[in-house]
């Protein structure tokens, strides 16, 4: 009886062990994918000096309208065109494709402190496939869930929501070519679709340059 017990309680003992040591690794790979499904803090202040700096005068409000989100942003990054990224269904969200004549232009035409090559093969690395974006890019701009904003009837129906939204914005995972610089792809609907080129300089960035075109 007493060598039972001791059997036993090795056998639980051990499944004790088994079954703590697998729950404790699933943790951890969640936080690594956690860490690697978002963007960052310097992502997100690079999008929102685009916001600043490029589209944000575009929507300021008539007087007297209602005090609204004027830029709607959604909450997941444009990956680079892939198999995957083309069968996802969500034509708002989209992809960008450098293999493409009109993309290889825009990030060619991309006048600043960067080498195009090695910004244009960081882009695709980096959006292999599409990140969340959390947080605040702006006390005017209001995230909206990608999963919810697939089709321009969709659209429509957010633009009613929001009659005072002035635009809705889309960005890729910004890339870092050297220390200070960021270059990020971002479409504006209705209005233009490019890259852009930020500098960073004393705490914040601003945008050096954009190579776009007209939607």
């Amino acid at each position: 009886m007493k060598m039972r017990f001791v059997l036993f309680s090795a056998i639980l003992a051990s499944a004790c062990q088994t079954t703590q040591l697998p729950a404790v690794a699933v943790a951890e790979a969640t936080a690594d994918a956690r860490a690697v499904s978002e963007v960052t803090a310097d992502d997100r202040a690079v999008m929102s000096a685009v916001l600043d700096g490029a589209l944000r005068r575009r929507t300021l409000p008539d007087p007297g309208t209602p005090t609204e989100a004027r830029l709607l942003v959604l909450d997941s990054t444009v990956p680079s065109c892939s198999p995957e990224a083309l069968a996802s269904g969500n034509l708002i969200l989209g992809c960008f494709d450098l293999e493409k004549p009109l993309w290889r232009l825009l990030i060619e035409g991309l006048t600043c402190e960067q080498d195009d090559q090695t910004a244009g093969a960081m882009l695709v690395r980096r959006n292999a496939s599409s990140l969340a974006i959390r947080g605040k890019l702006g006390e005017d701009v209001a995230l909206v869930p990608a999963d919810t904003v697939y089709s321009v009837r969709r659209l429509s129906e957010l633009f009613r929501r929001y009659p005072h939204g002035g635009s809705l914005v889309t960005f890729s995972a910004p890339v870092y070519p050297k220390p200070g610089v960021a270059v990020v792809y971002y479409r504006a609907f209705e209005s233009e679709l490019g890259f852009a080129c930020l500098v960073h300089n004393q705490d914040r960035w601003s945008v050096r340059a954009r190579s776009n075109t007209v939607e």
